[in-house]
């Protein structure tokens, strides 16, 4: 019940005091510390509504069934490039244009997610993308040429490069301010290192068993009018039951669609209900850098994804077991698919170790890890165990690098749907992979280990110059003294070791 004295007003606010005005606007920022913020109400439905409680978990649950099913299929074509160049009668480095081609498509398809996040319904665009990937992966192996399969794969992963940008950024919108969205993060990825080995390890039967990598084969493999022995596998039917899979996420996507549009999603919504009250979320300090100096950030993040090799690794770890080491094709996807078998034992371990770690720290060992298993494979990697030994602790290395880049990020500035879709830039190397199949093929296969562990190092240096440079930038936006960041100076020193 509402009392009749609520509604007179002050006399100082009836007779204005020019020094009350002025000693009002001139009051420190403690003073206002406690002044609880207007909480701004909108009673029209919002394209993303906010999401709490039981639907959070769904929706993430969506999410994870989505880059095991459905995005993980997007990778088993580098493990298939040799099948490929078979079946379309080209050599090693035409097949690997696909590469470049999946390159401009995928980070297309990042932006174009990461600037429609925040305008339409995440779950609508997740049910587009996955369909129109779907219908690429079902069809793209039955093309009558080479130029066709790149065309129709190219559009799959503009929809895959949408599903990934959009799936990472509503991920952290969800989960921002609790203390387990590290972890779940890691284990978004760790569910796409599962599905990855698991549909690696499916593809291996569909492959031909009868392709070697005799010297008579390469050179067929390059020549244009040469006349290659027919293809005996079915990789084209591998493409059909990825395709399939997809629908598991697909029905998902419409269903939390349906929820978002008819659901009970309309009401107050607070301006910022993820804060904590003490101003802080995640762990992360209240101000956050923007403008120019969060561009340096986000350019440093992206020198650091540039010598990320984990595109690199998955895209030719076959193909150089294949030439460097006679690999039959088989072999080498298994190697293969260990190499995600590793990837996903480091992602499961990062959900734990996340939740006492900082990424920083986490980025360092991954580095030291793949420079190690880059050196250890080039020197001893003709006995087998050895190779798949390496190969495990490549993916090991590369496990939790991507998540964790998002979250070391997201200490220094908050990850929008554009920021999300800029990491993806540093994908653009794989523009080079037609110029790297023809050296692992022709000239140089140990180029691959070579290029992996100066990667590896470089990447290092990029994150101990970004980290440095940022702490700097962080205490000048909250005009904070040196000394009050000491304790986030200190995780520097590592890598500075």
């Amino acid at each position: 019940e509402l009392s009749r004295s609520s509604f007179i007003m002050p006399a100082s606010v009836n007779k204005p005091d020019s020094a009350n005005l002025t000693e009002a606007f001139t009051q420190p920022e403690d003073a206002l510390a406690n002044v609880e913020p207007r909480v701004e109400c909108s009673y029209s439905v919002p394209s993303n509504p906010p999401t709490r409680g039981i639907v959070r978990v769904i929706k993430t649950l969506s999410l994870f069934a989505n880059f095991f099913f459905l995005l993980a299929a997007c990778a088993q074509t580098s493990a298939a490039l040799v099948d490929l160049a078979s079946l379309y009668s080209v050599s090693l480095a035409a097949i690997s244009v696909f590469q470049s081609v999946n390159c401009v498509a995928y980070i297309s398809g990042t932006w174009i997610g990461g600037l429609l996040c925040t305008r339409v319904n995440v779950f609508g665009l997740l049910t587009a993308f996955s369909a129109l990937l779907m219908a690429g992966l079902a069809v793209c192996s039955f093309m009558p040429n080479v130029l066709l399969f790149f065309g129709v794969s190219g559009l799959g992963a503009v929809a895959g490069g949408a599903i990934d940008s959009i799936a990472n950024s509503h991920y952290l919108t969800m989960w921002e301010g609790h203390r387990i969205r590290d972890s779940l993060m890691q284990g978004l990825h760790a569910a796409w290192s599962a599905g990855a080995m698991g549909l690696g390890a499916v593809l291996k039967s569909f492959l031909d068993p009868n392709l070697t990598s005799t010297k008579a084969n390469a050179s067929q493999l390059l020549s244009d009018d040469a006349q290659l022995p027919p293809y005996s596998g079915h990789v084209q039917f591998a493409y059909i039951l990825f395709a399939s899979l997809g629908a598991i996420p697909l029905c998902s996507h419409i269903g939390l669609l349906v929820w978002d549009r008819c659901g009970p999603t309309a009401g107050p919504r607070p301006a910022d209900a993820s804060a904590s009250k003490d101003g802080k979320g995640g762990g992360r300090p209240r101000r956050l850098l923007a403008g120019r100096p969060a561009l340096i950030m986000v350019a440093f993040a992206v020198s650091v994804r540039v010598f990320d090799v984990e595109a690199f690794v998955s895209s030719f770890l076959s193909s150089y077991l294949f030439y460097g080491l006679n690999w039959s094709t088989p072999d080498a996807s298994a190697a293969f698919s260990v190499f995600f078998a590793g990837q996903f034992v480091g992602r499961l371990l990062s959900v734990i170790v996340s939740a006492f770690v900082r990424p920083l720290h986490i980025l360092l060992a991954n580095g030291c890890l793949i420079v190690l298993a880059g050196i250890v494979l080039g020197l001893f990697g003709r006995t087998e165990g050895i190779a798949y030994i390496t190969s495990f602790a490549m993916g090991v290395g590369n496990s939790s690098s991507f998540p964790s880049v998002f979250l070391w990020l997201s200490e220094f500035l908050p990850i929008t749907g554009p920021v999300s879709a800029s990491l993806f830039l540093g994908d653009l190397v794989s523009l080079l992979s037609p110029a790297f199949g023809y050296v692992i093929e022709t000239k140089w296969p140990e180029f691959f280990v070579c290029f992996t562990s100066g990667s590896g190092a470089l990447s290092l240096c990029c994150l101990a110059a970004g980290h440095r440079v940022g702490l700097r930038l962080l205490a000048a936006a909250t005009e904070a003294d040196s000394g009050e960041l000491r304790e986030l100076d200190d995780a520097i020193l590592p890598i500075q070791a």
